[in-house]
């Protein structure tokens, strides 16, 4: 099983009113891809509100400490209620701080886990050792004594909601950070206990993260360990670098595929100019000639030149226009398109002199993804002057799946460009819309979850729902495209389905 990264950032005792609002603003510049890493950011809970209403929808906001007690009287404590209350999904336990502060012992950690999780929020259990517990060769019995107190009282359910954060305590805020070797000794030993003292599917399931001076520098190592599956960030969450370090954490699947085959992974830091020590290089960046230019004869990357042609929407629209034009009868699928500002003049027709139109159009950013600031407008007011947008006409008539919208994602493997080659992947997913499809009008277009198909958008929704796994791909809110193919061969007529997919291919 793969499991999902988790960054969590701990601003513990710091920031005043302005500060919080500016470190804020930077992490809304952040891009954040939650289908592969889960980012959570715990400020002091006088800013919790504060965090919570200006923060991306994509990073969630955590308490950093809860009670053992329900409401009632007692003066400085915050309830779990109260954490629902206002929204806040997360909350610490036990961090070594705490413990050491205030006196709490694994009992009472446990107990405030318990009651964190009985009120549906989600809880980063810490645990970790003194540097006197690590010299007395104590570490696995600190750690297992530590979890060992929750296991006794939660189920093997509720451990979907923990995720266990291992900070040595020698090594918080110290600048001291454990090395990669006394990492994954430690997380590897922990899960082994768990497999047979708890259960295998939990130690399957559950993130085990890193906490303890992790920084921009050290990330990338620690990483890469096979049973570390993220961090929790002390002083570096209230800096620029802990971007680079939410960055470090994507691409899970390909790391743990890599281990899987025996792979080796390695670091780039190679001086500039130089090529890389390895076979096949990953990289997601705007910039990838460099990497190009210094590639030996048997490196393989991730990507060919030219890829924003098809990345970039507002290149994929204008080849599409030209391929539209070239061959009419085989691009009649692409609805009418306008880059803007460039094609403003052209777009502009479609509105009366009030700068409204009877068409509906959806309006989306050059270089987002997910969903972000996608819109939909009849009024010319709405769109933006300036910014780089794709405007299409709307396809007010879809076909729909259980009365709501969808769209399919297919996958394709090129490994070459000259000459072509390409794989189609016969499976693939169907996303849904999560609200009933109504025809485009004044009061609907602001409706997201009704017509943005993008998961992103509608895990939101409280009318998400999760596929089961259980081979029922019928039901849930992203179901698989064989499951689709078989539900249109029960519609219409094999050999028409038949030709679809052939369609699609060519």
């Amino acid at each position: 099983m793969v499991r999902k990264y988790f960054v969590g950032g701990n601003w513990k005792c710091n920031g005043t009113r302005s500060s919080v609002r500016d470190l804020v603003a930077i992490l809304n510049k952040t891009v954040v891809d939650p289908s592969q890493v889960d980012v959570i950011v715990a400020p002091p809970s006088l800013h919790l509100d504060q965090v919570q209403q200006l923060l991306q929808r994509d990073i969630a906001v955590c308490a950093q400490n809860v009670s053992l007690t329900e409401l009632g009287a007692f003066t400085g404590e915050i309830a779990a209620e109260q954490l629902v209350d206002f929204g806040i999904p997360w909350t610490i336990t036990g961090h070594s701080e705490r413990r050491a502060y205030y006196g709490e012992t694994d009992e009472v950690v446990a107990k405030k886990t318990k009651r964190a999780l009985d009120l549906s929020l989600q809880a980063i259990f810490c645990i970790g050792e003194t540097l006197e517990q690590r010299k007395a060769g104590q570490t696995l019995d600190v750690l297992t004594r530590q979890t060992k107190a929750l296991a006794a009282i939660i189920s093997e359910k509720e451990w979907e909601r923990v995720v266990i954060a291992y900070e040595p305590v020698w090594a918080i805020g110290t600048g001291v950070v454990a090395t990669a070797a006394q990492a994954q000794e430690a997380h590897q030993k922990l899960r082994q206990w768990i497999t047979t003292d708890v259960s295998a599917t939990v130690a399957e399931r559950v993130r085990i993260i890193y906490g303890g001076s992790v920084n921009g520098k050290n990330c990338q190592e620690l990483i890469r360990l096979e049973d570390v599956d993220g961090f929790l960030v002390g002083g570096a969450s209230l800096k620029p670098e802990f971007d680079t370090i939410i960055r470090s954490a994507l691409y899970e699947v390909v790391r743990r595929v890599a281990r899987a085959r025996g792979w080796k992974l390695v670091t780039d830091d190679k001086p500039e100019g130089k090529p890389s020590v390895c076979n096949i290089h990953w990289i997601d960046v705007p910039d990838i000639l460099p990497t190009f230019k210094t590639l030996l004869q048997y490196q393989k990357v991730n990507h060919f030149p030219g890829m924003a042609n098809l990345a970039c929407k507002s290149k994929l629209a204008r080849n599409l226009e030209r391929m539209k034009k070239l061959f009419p009868g085989e691009y009649d699928f692409v609805p009418r398109t306008w880059i803007l500002p460039f094609d403003q003049y052209d777009f502009q027709q479609n509105f009366n002199s009030e700068g409204e139109s009877q068409r509906t159009f959806i309006v989306k950013p050059d270089h987002m993804c997910q969903g972000r600031g996608v819109f939909l407008t009849r009024k010319l007011a709405q769109i933006p002057r300036g910014d780089v947008l794709v405007a299409q006409q709307y396809v007010a008539r879809p076909l729909l799946l259980d009365g709501k919208k969808f769209d399919l994602r297919i996958y394709v493997l090129v490994t070459s460009c000259s000459p072509l080659r390409v794989y189609i992947f016969k499976d693939g997913l169907v996303r849904m819309c999560t609200a009933d499809y109504v025809t485009p009008n004044a009061d609907n277009l602001e409706k997201r979850f009704m017509h943005l198909t993008n998961y992103a958008v509608n895990k939101h929704s409280n009318n998400f729902e999760a596929n089961k796994g259980d081979g029922t791909d019928g039901t849930g809110s992203k179901r698989s495209l064989k499951w689709f193919f078989a539900w249109l061969k029960e519609k219409l007529p094999d050999e028409k389905v038949d030709k679809l997919w052939d369609q699609i291919g060519v």
